[in-house]
């Protein structure tokens, strides 16, 4: 490379030999723009706080999780349900939403392990130990509701470490 040119430019020209493949459009918008694989509208939220696994299965428990419009204390969050049971356009909309799940489990790779219309689901294994997680709402992240603080917000995080115990998963906020 010539000195004082940049790697992006001399590839672009054609110069450099070593040229890093072009990213794409979309992966070109997505790093312009670190929030534009973000979904903030909708977020996920378990029926009670903090969550609870709907059924235990063996050595694993159920996690389910409902679309619900954003909210930041647990009062709007009850607020939204009940306004979404009555609003049948809505709910029509939830319901086509594709719901997905990207996990680590123990420090491993990444990797999609679920997917879902119109909830999310989870099946934590015991034996696992400890899982990341990031959730996803047709194909941007959204937020998972935790659980809440003393004043009543709710405490919500985009990247979620799940410790798997005998006595339930412990939830905690990545970012």
């Amino acid at each position: 490379m010539q000195h004082g040119s940049t790697g992006q430019q001399d590839c672009a020209a054609g110069v450099q030999t070593e040229c890093a493949p072009d990213p794409g459009p979309q992966k070109q918008a997505a790093q312009a723009s670190p929030a534009s694989d973000k979904r903030t509208d909708v977020m996920l939220t378990p029926d009670s706080l903090p969550p609870k696994p709907s059924q235990t299965l063996g050595t694993a428990v159920q996690m389910d999780y409902s679309i619900a419009a954003q909210a930041d204390t647990e009062e709007q969050r009850e607020v939204n349900f009940s306004i979404l049971r009555d609003d049948k356009a809505t709910q029509a909309k939830y319901s086509k939403m594709e719901v997905k799940l990207w996990e680590s489990q123990r420090g491993e790779k990444w990797k999609w392990e679920g997917e879902r219309t119109g909830s999310g689901r989870d099946f934590l294994n015991f034996f696992a130990r400890s899982v990341d997680q990031r959730w996803y709402i047709d194909a941007k992240r959204v937020q998972l509701v935790i659980g809440k603080d003393g004043s009543g917000n709710l405490i919500k995080a985009w990247t979620v470490h799940v410790e798997i115990t005998s006595f339930g998963p412990r939830f905690s906020k990545v970012d």
